[in-house]
């Protein structure tokens, strides 16, 4: 246990989890659980426009020593470093969203971690809003009539099918993806579309190096989606999703239940920022590209 990097530290005292010796591939559940937990998927800093690099430096200094999360390339960032400190075979790929704000709206703007483990390749995702799967998901590498596994727990079913698709990128050129993550709600859920498979976003297994995590992060400020108009902050707990915006707190229970507590004012926003996410980075002035709240 004295061998462990000051990372590896740091990010176990953050999502509270007594340190494992010889993290095995079986405790990546524990992991993504705990970090699904602690870790809000959120856009502060994109829309208060305190833009800098990504490194594992900033991502240490930002979500392990301060209390603030992320989008995909900052929360998926962190687990990639975390997992190499912990000798994982691992590596990042890029992906499109083709669902919620902006459905093929920029190519490659959603980052994930392959891990291969037993001559097997394992979607490790834990950066797409309230979709997690909590679980590394088998990939299907070659057979179309191959049973895909499905991830089931308290927050869905989750699947990577094997799928061919291609986009466009700003560059005019053709990237071709491989894989599609899909998810749903299991058959008690309330809201009855949400029962039926939904596609999330689109990859393939291509190697990326570590330095896509900032060209995701220029990427989405340049092609100006929909994640940059306004705060968004997206949160796992025991009971369900809890989602901040400018306008409202929605809890969502396991089963669907929504609760929505309308906001008051900017003061009235920092403070359930500070109290529901733990997050302590108050927005302090109004934000240039807003009309509302803010």
């Amino acid at each position: 246990m004295n061998n462990l990097t000051e990372f590896q530290k740091k990010f176990y005292n953050r999502i509270n989890l007594k340190p494992i010796d010889n993290l095995k591939f079986e405790d990546l559940s524990i992991i993504m659980k705990s970090c699904s937990e602690t870790f809000s998927f959120e856009n502060l800093d994109i829309v208060k426009e305190e833009i800098g690099e990504i490194t594992k430096e900033s991502i240490y200094k930002q979500l392990l020593l301060e209390t603030n999360g992320g989008l995909c390339y900052k929360l998926n960032g962190l687990l990639y470093y975390f997992l190499l400190d912990c000798r994982f075979d691992v590596y990042l790929s890029m992906g499109t969203v083709v669902n919620g704000f902006n459905p093929w709206g920029s190519t490659d703007c959603h980052v994930v971690n392959i891990v291969n483990y037993n001559n097997k390749k394992y979607l490790v995702d834990i950066g797409f809003g309230g979709f997690i799967a909590l679980n590394p998901i088998l990939i299907n590498e070659f057979d179309n009539n191959y049973s895909n596994q499905i991830i089931k727990n308290e927050n869905g079913l989750f699947k990577v099918i094997l799928e061919n698709s291609k986009a466009i990128n700003s560059n005019g050129e053709n990237v071709n993806y491989t894989h599609t993550f899909q998810y749903r709600k299991d058959d008690n859920y309330l809201i009855e579309s949400e029962r039926n498979w939904s596609s999330g976003f689109v990859f393939n297994l291509n190697k990326v190096s570590d330095q896509s995590l900032f060209i995701i992060q220029n990427q989405i400020i340049r092609d100006q989606l929909e994640i940059t108009k306004g705060p968004l902050v997206v949160k796992l707990t025991n009971e369900g999703t809890s989602t901040l915006t400018e306008n409202n707190l929605t809890i969502t229970t396991h089963n669907g239940f929504k609760t929505k507590t309308p906001l008051k004012s900017r003061d009235h926003f920092n403070e359930i920022l500070q109290k529901e996410f733990k997050i302590n980075n108050p927005i302090l002035k109004k934000l240039n590209k807003n009309k509302n709240l803010f």
